[in-house]
């Protein structure tokens, strides 16, 4: 993590960001194949409107984690928190859903919330464990047609 810094994708740097996520997502392209659709329909726009927010982790200038969140009058949810696997169990993760965390807290008084796919369940088992998220729900994903689970993040999360 020494070399790895965080940053807030800025209106200047989204288009620049926007085109690297293919390149960042080939080893989970099967888990959200709708990806590249969402981002550009959805995100881009609403980033536009602050209700998404992007960072993105690098160690030097190479992108190596992003989160995406949202904020608006009915919702507060962490939408994606990724780290290329050479970079996991470095506490990248916990950074950038900690800046997630913070933009939620200043943009929404809702409970923040994540959509965690089954198979990815046991990479949140800590923070499930520590009480610093919560199952709110069982659901079906429709990305990827598995089950997935609607955790509520503490308001008092920190590192």
């Amino acid at each position: 993590m020494s070399n790895v810094i965080i940053n807030r994708i800025n209106k200047q740097s989204v288009l620049s960001f926007y085109k690297k996520i293919p390149l960042l997502l080939r080893e989970t392209a099967e888990y959200y194949p709708n990806f590249a659709w969402w981002l550009s329909h959805k995100v881009v726009p609403q980033f536009f409107n602050n209700k998404r927010h992007i960072f993105v982790a690098y160690d030097k200038k190479e992108p190596v984690g992003f989160s995406i969140c949202k904020t608006t009058s009915t919702e507060s949810k962490l939408c994606t928190l990724w780290v290329k696997k050479d970079y996991r169990h470095n506490k990248i993760g916990n950074y950038l859903l900690h800046h997630s965390l913070y933009i939620m807290k200043r943009y929404s008084s809702l409970t923040p919330i994540l959509t965690v796919p089954e198979f990815q369940v046991q990479t949140f088992m800590p923070f499930i464990n520590s009480g610093l998220m919560q199952n709110r729900q069982n659901l079906v994903n429709y990305l990827s047609k598995s089950k997935a689970y609607d955790l509520s993040i503490s308001r008092a999360f920190s590192l």
